[in-house]
């Protein structure tokens, strides 16, 4: 069974969901400030960027190429950066209030069209 790109999304929207989950500059680190490590999907993980939510997802769901390329654009789309989502990410105004509701709405966008 393949992994539904709103699955992938609104896994990302949860991790979001809890304090110390989101950082800027690295797909992904030990904690939002913590220091970086080297896979988003390392054990060691435990914050996360836009981008190294959705690598984690797709790893842990299953999910693969096809439906990690449609969840960025999925988020691209629904933050309006053009699918330049580490720059929108790593942006000093951007929050993790914001990452998570980009993930939510772009989930709930992708479960309305069966995906």
């Amino acid at each position: 069974m393949t992994t539904k790109t709103s699955e992938v999304l609104q896994a990302c929207a949860d991790v979001f969901s809890y304090t110390d989950t989101f950082c800027k500059g690295s797909f992904a680190r030990v904690s939002s400030k913590g220091k970086a490590v080297l896979s988003p999907h390392s054990s060691e993980a435990g914050a996360w960027c836009s981008l190294g939510a959705i690598k984690a997802a797709c790893y842990t769901l299953g999910g693969g190429d096809m439906t990690e390329g449609k969840a960025r654009m999925a988020l691209a789309n629904v933050a309006g950066c053009g699918g330049a989502i580490p720059y929108w990410n790593d942006h000093p105004y951007t929050t993790k209030a914001m990452v998570q509701q980009a993930f939510q709405k772009a989930a709930d966008l992708a479960r309305r069209h069966g995906d």
